[in-house]
């Protein structure tokens, strides 16, 4: 609701000032963060740090505007229950950290929008937001101090008396497990597995298991690609990355499959892990590394790309020089490098995998030994049990 009108701007008067002045204003609630981002001509300084400085501290938070985005909310959580992909995102959030805590995937639910009100949005905006030392990340060719005395100026009657109170962000370990959401009929399965891991920084162990992760399923010459799509024609494609926050990461793998393809393809991936911790050549390790250590030049491509690995680091407290650091790092990782960090990440024995389609014809394709950990889970990811369990 923060781009609802603010200040002295109404909604309507905010976006026809944003229109005329060729501004582009987003606001984001992030698993570690809040950010608010405007983007203009760097002539427009002052008027964008006015604007930001009134949609952050004096947003209007006017009913009308609150139920339209409650009734938007309900029609996004409709949307994705027909969705598998967006339910095994959710379900696969639920599950990854094993305890639900500030990690676990922050969505609404049918639940929780019945229950927020105008009053909950303004409190948690008194308690969350006002009181807390913002962070400013300016990419602009405009000298410091020009940008610092914006700063000061639109700024200056703002508190941030405190940073923002730590949270419950502790993974827990569990035995490998697959979790199941019947859509009874349908033809496809989305999967989506992974496993919690500690904080990544930019030790060579942590650059030895982006550079494995990057030659298992990083790319499109990598060996869950070339398995599952290239070979056996299970999918359009499948993909693995890291998803690194501010005390933990998160290791994940998505695809999916046609529903009877579902065993064979959970095999294909579970086998790959397993022999990724054994087995890696010279030359698909130089070809992970140069892939990418020559790709790190993209990621400073636009002042977006740049804005957004500031965010990264200021969120996850990294050092300044972490992604001019990070090449180098690759440059060093060699197979025992490699090997190491494999075993050491990729747990394969702590995998949570969630799958989203027909639950009796997936369970005909799973293979016995995994058939114990099968937990069937409803669309709020809770435990189904059936009366043949019993």
């Amino acid at each position: 609701m923060l781009e609802e009108g603010a200040g002295e701007w109404s909604a309507l008067e905010l976006n026809a000032l944003l229109e005329s002045r060729g501004l582009s204003l987003s606001a984001s609630a992030q698993t570690d963060y809040l950010s608010v981002t405007i983007q203009g001509l760097s002539g427009d300084i002052d008027l964008m740090m006015k604007i930001l400085s009134e949609v952050v501290y004096q947003p209007h938070f006017n009913l009308e505007d609150f139920e339209r985005k409650i009734d938007r909310v309900r029609n996004n959580i409709k949307q994705a229950k027909n969705d598998p992909q967006s339910m095994a995102w959710f379900l696969f959030g639920l599950v990854m950290q094993g305890k639900r805590n500030g990690y676990t995937y922050q969505s609404a639910t049918e639940e929780s929008v019945e229950n927020i009100t105008l009053s909950d949005v303004t409190f948690f905006h008194a308690e969350h937001i006002e009181p807390i030392k913002p962070v400013f990340n300016v990419v602009s060719d405009l000298p410091y101090k020009e940008i610092e005395s914006s700063i000061i100026y639109n700024f200056k009657s703002i508190p941030g008396i405190h940073d923002p109170e730590p949270v419950d962000t502790e993974f827990v370990y569990k035995d490998l497990r697959i979790f199941i959401l019947d859509r009874k009929g349908s033809s496809q399965t989305e999967i989506a597995a992974g496993v919690p891991l500690p904080r990544m920084s930019n030790s060579l162990d942590d650059a030895a298991v982006l550079v494995v992760n990057n030659l298992y399923g990083g790319h499109f010459n990598s060996r869950l690609n070339k398995n599952l799509r290239e070979e056996k024609g299970f999918t359009y494609g499948i993909s693995s990355f890291m998803r690194p926050l501010k005390d933990s990461t998160q290791y994940i793998i998505m695809t999916s499959v046609d529903t009877g393809n579902t065993g064979p393809a959970l095999i294909e991936i579970l086998k790959e892990l397993n022999d990724v911790r054994k087995n890696i050549s010279n030359e698909e390790l130089d070809f992970s590394k140069q892939f990418l250590i020559k790709g790190a030049p993209f990621k400073f491509e636009t002042y977006h790309f740049v804005s957004m690995l500031m965010q990264s680091i200021v969120s996850r407290g990294l050092p300044l020089d972490y992604y001019s650091e990070q090449p180098i790092q690759f440059s060093k990782v060699d197979i025992e490098n490699a090997i190491t960090a494999a075993n050491q990440y990729l747990l394969l024995e702590n995998l949570q995998i969630v799958l989203v389609g027909d639950f009796e014809e997936i369970l005909k394709t799973i293979p016995a030994p995994l058939l114990r950990g099968v937990v069937e889970i409803n669309d709020s990811g809770k435990v189904i049990v059936r009366e043949q369990d019993l």
